[in-house]
């Protein structure tokens, strides 16, 4: 007696630290099986043979049999193709912090219509853990305005191993007086 069931892919092992499995793929959706009919009557997916991922940092391409019961055989496909994608692990947090004055005149005083702007910064959480209490600063570059109203864009210098994700707002408004 023939029997058509899905496949299962049948991992093993965790990803190394600061990694994580994505997705895992078969190359063929479903296995053909042949043997007894009591046996085959019990089957309702056919697992591959294991694979295991233990400590990898990166994606994972293997063919494997299948694990079936005695007396059972997978006729088509007899192996399958099994794709793990794996990445580092990463997160967003945001930070409040202040804005500075980049250029600025010592003939001159600067006041920002507010404070503070927030960052949010993504990357591996243990970079990111590093960031927490680290003395953060939006810059405002203030070099080439005259006395009055301006409007100027924020900027943010991201760490070594980080991506910036957003600043909010984009733009302060700055007044410019002489001192």
């Amino acid at each position: 007696e023939t029997k058509s069931v899905p496949i299962a892919a049948s991992i093993t092992g965790t990803a190394a630290s600061g990694f994580e499995v994505v997705r895992v793929s078969v190359g063929s959706q479903v296995a053909s099986l042949e043997g007894d009919a009591a046996v085959l009557g019990d089957i309702t997916v056919a697992r591959t043979q294991p694979v295991s991922i233990e400590g990898r940092t990166s994606d994972l391409d293997v063919t494997v049999g299948f694990e079936l019961p005695q007396g059972v055989t997978a006729v088509t496909p007899d192996t399958v193709a099994v794709h793990v994608t794996i990445r580092p692990i990463t997160e967003s947090r945001s930070f409040s912090v202040g804005i500075v004055p980049v250029g600025a005149r010592a003939d001159r005083t600067y006041s920002f219509s507010i404070p503070q702007g927030l960052v949010t910064v993504g990357g591996p959480p243990a970079e990111l853990d590093r960031l927490a209490g680290a003395n953060l600063a939006l810059s405002a570059n203030v070099a080439d305005l005259d006395v009055g109203g301006h409007d100027v864009t924020l900027t943010f210098t991201v760490p070594s191993g980080l991506n910036l994700v957003a600043i909010s707002p984009t733009t302060v408004s700055v007044t410019v007086a002489a001192s």
